[in-house]
């Protein structure tokens, strides 16, 4: 077996992160949503009317709690199993690869249990009660490629963003960590500024994209993540 495999491999042996967090996590949400839905319900009537049941759009935010826990489990997966990885004879290299494909059998896991989600919400027209937790317009209002596509990408975009802010502290330390995090957000804002200054450009994208914009966009975060750790991981030290 080669070294890469072998690291990838060592992520997956830490099933709780690497398979089970994302069902998990959507279940938990939608017991909450739907935990929600009841009591709006009680007022409302059942299933909700459709006014009350938009107000469950910014339910899609879902994604957010998701991405949270991404974050923290790629950036310490990075640090938990980079030394066993070089101690057994694997390179930086092999660890990364390695590494990355686990990210994306994670992300994987994630978007296709989303979508199947979504597959059941529409057949129990929102949960019996009418709440639409997955298709909400951050997940492309029940279009199950979009939605695959979407969670798919803002998983890859968090795993790759740990994993960047993983390596960082690997090579260079707590400091540098810190002022990498007060970087990317001054470069965001930065970003958002000149957005903002070319708002026809910005509101013409907006509508050329649709619902694929937040998904292209956190696959262009992703990638950006991805070349960072890539290239961090080679001044990484043991």
């Amino acid at each position: 077996m080669n070294y890469p495999m072998r690291s990838f491999r060592l992520y997956m042996s830490h099933r709780t992160y690497a398979i089970y967090v994302a069902p998990v996590m959507f279940l938990a949400v939608l017991a909450l949503t739907v935990i929600a839905g009841l009591i709006t319900g009680m007022v409302t009537g059942l299933p909700l009317p459709p006014e009350a049941a938009t107000t469950f759009s910014g339910m899609g935010m879902l994604v957010s709690v998701l991405i949270g826990f991404f974050i923290s489990s790629s950036a310490l997966a990075v640090n938990r199993t980079f030394a066993t990885v070089l101690a057994f004879g694997g390179t930086r290299r092999d660890f990364w690869m390695g590494s990355a494909m686990g990210f994306g059998v994670t992300a994987l896991i994630a978007a296709v249990f989303a979508t199947a989600l979504l597959g059941i919400e529409e057949l129990t027209n929102g949960w019996f009660i009418g709440v639409p937790v997955f298709g909400t317009p951050l997940l492309g209002n029940g279009d199950y490629l979009i939605t695959f596509v979407a969670v798919l990408a803002y998983s890859l975009a968090a795993l790759f963003t740990g994993a960047a802010f993983g390596t960082i502290f690997r090579a260079f330390g707590a400091t540098a960590v810190t002022m990498a995090i007060i970087g990317a957000v001054l470069i965001v804002a930065g970003i958002v500024a000149v957005l903002v200054w070319q708002r026809e450009f910005t509101i013409q994208a907006a509508i050329d994209l649709g619902h694929w914009l937040p998904s292209v966009l956190a696959a262009a975060f992703a990638l950006v993540c991805l070349l960072v750790s890539y290239v961090t991981n080679k001044k990484a030290t043991v």
